[in-house]
């Protein structure tokens, strides 16, 4: 009877998907830029690739039996993927199609328009080619720096933030049939990054990340008063469509 109630004990605690203990925290700073890691050790339970079949032999021949009296396995999911094959070629080649015929209208339809010449009202809704030089009267300001750019059309400005960064490192290795040790490092350092990162959600304390003064990110500044010579207006969507999204001043 002894017996019996312990190799029942041994089943349940088998049964435990994770069953682990941290083992403590190793801080080496390693100056300015961080280098603080931190090291956490457990133990699960992950039976080992056959661990079931060695243990229930027959339970296993059973799932093979069953498996192999299926003559429909294979053949069902052939029959879908080709299908879907089918019907995904039959798109790409209609849109192909499309897109062909469509270049071919424009080139119908196209007026080629002198950016030097007044602007013609019978062209209103007509689809128009013209090149020219733009120019802007207002410019660019960006008061949070104190940045004025008199003749350009669009500034971008990258902001970022130098700020503590979480990387999680695991690592698992097998003792037994039933567990595997897992050795998790969250390792600490400091790097440039264009997005906030919380730290609120770090597993050490101490590696504290301040709101930042500035939004972070990429801010695109666009003029709305961009025109060629001959008067005709952009939008800010065609305007960003000129040359590179991005200026370099000296």
């Amino acid at each position: 009877l002894l017996l019996i109630l312990a190799c029942s004990y041994i089943d349940q605690v088998q049964s435990q998907p994770q069953l682990g203990v941290a083992i403590g925290n190793n801080n080496n700073n390693a100056g300015f830029g961080g280098g603080d890691v931190v090291r956490r050790e457990y133990y699960e339970y992950d039976p080992a690739p056959g661990y079931g079949a060695r243990r229930y032999p027959q339970r296993q021949r059973r799932r093979r039996q069953a498996g192999a009296n299926n003559p429909f396995g294979g053949v069902v999911p052939g029959i879908m993927i080709t299908i879907a094959s089918s019907a995904l070629q039959w798109y790409n080649e209609g849109r192909a199609v499309r897109n062909a015929k469509m270049l071919t209208y424009a080139q119908r339809q196209v007026v080629e328009l002198n950016s030097t010449a007044p602007i013609d009202a019978e062209n209103d809704g007509k689809l128009v080619h013209v090149s020219g030089h733009v120019t802007t009267e207002g410019g660019l300001v960006d008061s949070e720096h104190g940045l004025v750019r008199p003749d350009a059309l669009q500034l971008v400005r990258t902001t970022e933030a130098y700020q503590w960064k979480e990387e999680r490192v695991e690592s698992k290795s097998r003792v037994s049939e039933t567990e595997v040790r897992v050795v998790v490092e969250y390792r600490y350092n400091k790097e440039w990054a264009k997005r906030r990162v919380e730290s609120n959600r770090f597993q050490s304390p101490g590696h504290h990340n301040p709101y930042p003064k500035y939004q972070l990110g990429r801010n695109k500044m666009t003029v709305n008063d961009a025109r060629i010579s001959n008067g005709l207006r952009l939008r800010s969507d065609l305007v960003d469509q000129i040359g590179s999204p991005s200026f370099t001043y000296s």
